[in-house]
């Protein structure tokens, strides 16, 4: 669909320049790693530090 449109530009004379995602291969593009590692740490706050210990026994 983007190829499409940037032919149609070209084809009207219009200079036109694609911008490519680095590192998307490698989940860093656009916020991926940043979401990945915020869902990691509410996974990890949701889960016990340590094994619940009853006082009374």
């Amino acid at each position: 669909r983007q190829d499409a449109f940037v032919d149609v530009l070209r084809k009207g004379g219009v200079s036109v320049t694609i911008r490519r995602e680095k590192g998307h291969d490698i989940n860093a593009a656009c916020g991926q790693l940043r979401l990945k590692t915020e869902q990691k740490m509410a996974e990890d706050e949701s889960k016990p530090s340590s094994p619940f210990i009853d006082p009374k026994q």
